[in-house]
């Protein structure tokens, strides 16, 4: 079962709303500081370099949600990253720019992206964006972005859960499909 939090404003955000970078900054930089120092002594003792090949590893677990994401689901994200991009469901700021001339992300919205053997289910909630009408008329640009024919399974005021069945074949069209 595949669940990714995807969230385009904050990238190294985990769904329990703590931002991988910014909350475990200052360990990461202790814990990268101090695999440095153990490299540097054991490099002395040893005389020889290879302590140092060690150094990022260890800098490597305060990153692994980024890892996984951007690549064992790389697919995923690219597909979420493409239906954001299509449908306009992001606020930049017109006036600021980050480091790389990008335009800073005000709002965006915030995918809960779960699978399983029988189904995908994206969980889009609209996160105070402009255009938050767009949410709810989602379901045409997520069949063409992932391959499937989308559905609605649930719309509440703050989320909007769609569902894209995976088996092949006929598809029992219920009432619960169409509003």
């Amino acid at each position: 079962m595949k669940c990714i939090w995807f969230n385009p404003a904050r990238p190294l955000e985990e769904k329990r709303g703590q931002s991988e970078l910014s909350t475990s900054q200052f360990r990461a930089e202790v814990a990268l500081m101090l695999a440095f120092i153990f490299a540097l002594v054991c490099s002395f003792i040893v005389m020889s370099v290879k302590p140092f090949f060690v150094v990022p590893l260890f800098g490597a677990w305060f990153y692994r949600y980024y890892l996984k994401v951007h690549f064992m689901y790389r697919g995923v994200y690219l597909n979420l990253n493409k239906l954001i991009n299509s449908a306009s469901l992001i606020d930049y700021d017109p006036r600021r720019r980050d480091t790389f001339n990008r335009p800073i992300i005000l709002h965006s919205v915030m995918i809960d992206y779960l699978e399983d053997e029988k189904e995908i289910r994206l969980v889009i909630y609209p996160n105070g964006i402009k255009n938050s009408s767009a949410v709810y008329k989602l379901t045409k640009k997520i069949g063409e972005v992932f391959g499937r024919p989308a559905f609605i399974e649930k719309m509440d005021p703050d989320k909007v859960t769609y569902v894209m069945p995976k088996r092949s074949g006929r598809l029992k069209i219920d009432d619960k499909y169409f509003d």
